[in-house]
């Protein structure tokens, strides 16, 4: 029986532990502060040559979006992109790579992962528990591989699966390190997207693209202005 409550209070530490700043101000501003603290000195403690980034594109509009919000990064230290996108999507792929070849970066390590979007246009909503989960299976693996510094995701539930398994890796300790950034759809003027209230307490940033949203969302958010 001790060994049991021991084991709980562990796990409850790491996910509180894991837990992005926004989520502890949110409840209270000391906790925040805590968060705060333990983040600076997680940031500074972990040094790379490198940084490996993981991208999520959400088809469509989505995906423009992203490609040109991605049309400003650039990091001499970059040095895999690794995109995550769904099995029925046909078009990011082609999109991505032209803007990969318009870089110009030969060294680049880029790879493609196809999975399951967690909810389908008409799909029931019953349903989308049962692809949520195939998703989440299907990243696990390939998510552990590449270890990702960043994680970049905007959009539908595509992201779901990769936000999910970011967060988890926090509380294990597996990819305590990586930051996890969402950025919410240029469509979204007022309120929230689904995914956006599905991934908010778990992501480290959370970005919106009107002052309107950011004012109606103060806490937790970050108003950066229109990508388009």
């Amino acid at each position: 029986m001790a060994i049991t409550t021991i084991l709980l209070l562990l796990l409850v530490f790491r996910v509180l532990y894991a837990l992005p700043r926004r989520t502890y101000y949110l409840a209270c501003r000391c906790c925040c502060y805590a968060r705060h603290r333990a983040s600076s000195k997680q940031s500074t403690t972990h040094n790379t040559n490198t940084i490996r980034l993981l991208i999520v594109l959400g088809s469509g509009g989505h995906t423009a979006e992203m490609l040109t919000f991605l049309s400003a990064f650039h990091h001499p230290r970059l040095k895999s992109v690794a995109f995550f996108l769904a099995k029925t999507d046909n078009h990011s792929e082609k999109k991505a790579r032209g803007w990969i070849a318009s870089r110009n970066c030969q060294d680049l390590d880029v790879t493609f992962h196809k999975i399951t979007r967690s909810r389908e246009v008409g799909q029931s909503w019953c349903s989308t528990v049962f692809t949520t989960v195939l998703g989440v299976y299907e990243t696990i693996a390939r998510y552990y591989t590449i270890r990702p510094d960043l994680v970049l995701c905007n959009g539908p539930g595509t992201c779901l699966p990769v936000v999910y398994c970011g967060f988890v890796g926090k509380v294990l300790g597996l990819s305590s390190h990586t930051k996890l950034i969402f950025v919410e759809s240029f469509a979204r003027v007022k309120s929230l997207s689904l995914t956006g209230w599905l991934v908010y307490l778990f992501v480290d940033r959370f970005v919106v693209q009107w002052k309107e949203l950011q004012d109606k969302w103060p806490r937790g958010t970050e108003y950066i202005g229109k990508i388009f």
